[in-house]
């Protein structure tokens, strides 16, 4: 039976192969990092590889530092850093024996000025 193009109906039908029709789905949702599988390749997929499958590619996986990195970068900072006078010097080396301490005391704040009655009193 023809429509009001002439052509008939059986002719419109989609004649792109089977793999053609799935790679127009999968190609764009690759391009924003995703992934496609359809059912009848399920069974085809390593057990291995199942399970990242959802997981998008690339990318850095975001989390905070530590406290104790944070103390170590903060130590490769005042080791880079130069002094140029005497006292310079002096506050460099106080400052890297602080930074030192601290990670000594597992992540504590050590030689911390108490606050309260005991004002000035340092603890270490």
């Amino acid at each position: 039976m023809a429509d009001k193009s002439g052509y008939k109906k059986e002719d419109k039908k989609d004649k792109r192969t089977e793999w053609e029709k799935k790679q127009a789905v999968r190609v764009p949702t690759q391009k924003l990092g995703g992934n496609v599988i359809f059912a009848d390749e399920w069974d085809k997929i390593d057990p291995g590889l199942k399970k990242g499958i959802g997981l998008k590619k690339g990318g850095k996986v975001k989390r905070k530092n530590t406290s104790r990195e944070n103390r170590l970068e903060e130590l490769g900072r005042v080791d880079a850093e130069k002094a140029y006078s005497r006292k310079g010097k002096r506050n460099l080396k106080s400052e890297k024996k602080r930074i030192v301490r601290e990670l000594h005391s597992h992540g504590g704040s050590a030689g911390a000025v108490m606050s309260g009655k005991k004002v000035g009193i340092q603890i270490r």
